[in-house]
């Protein structure tokens, strides 16, 4: 008598309780929960500074566990850009993996992952893998979608993902296959501004998404890899709108009272006929000071 062969997945269907998880934003418009996010830049441009400092913003504002897999610099490389100093202060809640500990290859750290990936099993962990070329053939499609197939098992185990991708030279596009835009959930290019000595700033732009993300903008202390959320549209304004909205927050400061229009655009050096000036006031009244009518004069003050 022939046997008959039963349907592996007759009943294992998804279940309405499958969808009574709602998207969690880590941060706010960029990282997704349990999502597979895409960050690109230029070599030597930050990403893995950054990514260090995402990684001691997550141990200080969430209960997630980052995993940091670096198979490409050098423990002096390491030590030099100033992240041997989060791991010897988070050494019980940050995992850098590095070829000289674990002994085994970038490859053989994917296969071990992915043997250990039984549903749940990477639940509450951020995994940040330094950079992609370091663990696959970017330029192979094959290879590629192998890799993102593997990361979407790890996502599927509960791990939230995020690869750190080079750019092209002319920074139109990041390096090698298709796969990785199309498979990760969603996509960012990094460019970065120096502010001074130890602090630069980071702008995220969103070049693909599946959940609802936005451009974002970071800064990061060199010294100690402090990672504060900054308003994009205030970091993206031109040079000239940032200085006179410093200012006139100098001068009110300084004030230490409200100012009529005049007097404001005096103490910052405008005359009060600069109409560019007079329209700067307006257009930011009520994000960084209020102003009150009294007469025909308008007195300004900090909010």
């Amino acid at each position: 008598m022939k046997e008959i062969v039963k349907n592996p997945f007759r009943g294992r269907g998804l279940r309405a309780e499958h969808f009574e998880i709602q998207t969690k934003y880590v941060i706010e418009d960029f990282l997704v929960e349990r999502a597979i996010t895409l960050i690109v830049a230029p070599p030597k441009k930050g990403k893995s500074r950054f990514a260090m400092g995402l990684c001691k913003y997550l141990i200080n504002n969430s209960d997630l566990h980052p995993q940091y897999f670096d198979f490409d610099n050098s423990l002096a490389a390491i030590a030099d850009r100033g992240a041997d100093k989060i791991i010897k202060y988070y050494v019980n809640g940050f995992d850098y993996i590095h070829p000289e500990e674990v002994a085994i290859s970038s490859n053989q750290a994917l296969e071990l992952l992915l043997k250990n990936a039984a549903p749940n099993a990477y639940k509450n962990y951020v995994m940040i893998f330094d950079s992609v070329a370091d663990f696959v053939d970017v330029m192979s499609d094959s290879a590629s979608s192998a890799f993102m197939n593997k990361m979407k098992t790890f996502r599927n185990a509960g791990a939230t993902i995020i690869l750190l991708h080079h750019s092209n030279k002319n920074e139109s596009s990041y390096k090698g296959s298709s796969v990785f835009r199309s498979a990760s959930d969603n996509m960012f290019s990094l460019e970065a501004e120096i502010v001074n000595s130890n602090e630069s700033n980071f702008i995220l732009n969103v070049e693909a998404g599946r959940f609802k993300v936005r451009n974002c903008a970071f800064s990061l202390k060199g010294d100690d890899f402090t990672l504060e959320i900054l308003n994009y549209d205030d970091v993206c304004m031109p040079h000239h709108v940032r200085e006179f909205i410093r200012d006139i927050k100098v001068a009110l400061t300084k004030a230490k009272e409200p100012l009529n229009q005049t007097k404001l655009l005096e103490a910052i050096g405008k005359d009060k006929r600069d109409k560019t000036s007079s329209e700067l006031l307006a257009e930011y009244s009520g994000r960084y000071w209020n102003f009150t009518e009294k007469g025909n004069s308008k007195l300004y003050s900090l909010i």
